[in-house]
């Protein structure tokens, strides 16, 4: 009878999942990150916009799982909030996605590509975060087409109020982001 003797230290490798199902599992685990995000929320007076954390994990899902997988996370996030669920920083329903903050919401998903597609060659925390502030640039863009029809304002009345007061937080969060993307990509490869 064979007998495997207890000091021995046999070590057996472990399958790596394949590329395609840690996409999958990422882009799940993101779309869930984005509902628990926006109820991390501050509101700003004089803007129906709330400071949330939904920029960051937008960005840190491009920087790490790429622009496509990323875009595809957003729109799971909101169709999750379609569907009526309570995942957007006041609610749900599709209804939602129309009122002031929807453009901020639907712009997610081109910021996240942009902002994947222009991170995806680069180490540099540097160069990281130019390609992150394109993406919050496409997110501010989306997001102020957006309230300045709702509102009826021109553009530079709608920055005033409804944008300029984020810029400065949303920085930080390049900064964040584009940190933790880089020392991600910088660690060694088993």
């Amino acid at each position: 009878m064979n007998r495997i003797h207890r000091d021995s230290a046999v070590s057996v490798p472990l399958p790596r999942p394949h590329l395609g199902t840690r996409l999958v599992l990422g882009t799940i685990l993101v779309t869930l990150a984005m509902a628990i995000s926006s109820q991390v929320r501050f509101p700003i007076p004089g803007t129906p916009v709330p400071f949330t954390l939904q920029p960051l994990v937008m960005l840190l899902a491009a920087g790490l799982l790429g622009g496509v997988p990323a875009a595809a996370a957003m729109i799971g996030y909101l169709a999750l909030g379609m569907t009526g669920l309570p995942v957007f920083a006041f609610g749900g329903g599709a209804a939602y996605l129309l009122g002031p903050t929807g453009g901020f919401l639907i712009g997610m998903v081109p910021a996240a590509l942009t902002a994947g597609l222009l991170a995806a060659r680069w180490r540099s925390p540097f160069a990281i975060a130019a390609a992150f502030a394109v993406g919050i640039a496409v997110l501010f863009a989306c997001g102020t087409a957006q309230l300045s029809i709702f509102f009826g304002r021109d553009l530079a009345a709608t920055l005033r109020a409804h944008v300029y007061p984020f810029l400065i937080g949303d920085l930080v969060k390049v900064a964040i982001a584009a940190a933790a993307v880089a020392a991600w990509r910088a660690r060694p490869q088993r």
